[in-house]
């Protein structure tokens, strides 16, 4: 399944705490549990934020892997 133009994912972190990922194109395979995208990706979530460009998430094993141009902002609490 490919989601194209303001991608928005709303889901719970592993702590249940919420996060938002958004992205102009996601490659969704739901029955591998999987989701690819080679575009620039935006993660929030309570503690801050968190940039990149290209991902790859397997939400059976709630692993985000962002693949190049990593930045993130984080509160320490």
């Amino acid at each position: 399944m490919e989601l194209i133009d303001r991608v928005r994912v709303e889901r719970s972190d592993a702590s249940g705490q919420p996060l938002i990922l958004t992205t102009t194109r996601l490659t969704v395979r739901p029955d591998e549990n999987y989701a690819q995208t080679s575009q620039p990706v935006r993660i929030e979530a309570k503690s801050g934020v968190t940039t990149g460009t290209g991902m790859k998430a397997y939400m059976d094993k709630n692993q985000t892997h962002l693949l190049s141009n990593v930045r993130g902002y984080h509160e320490v609490r």
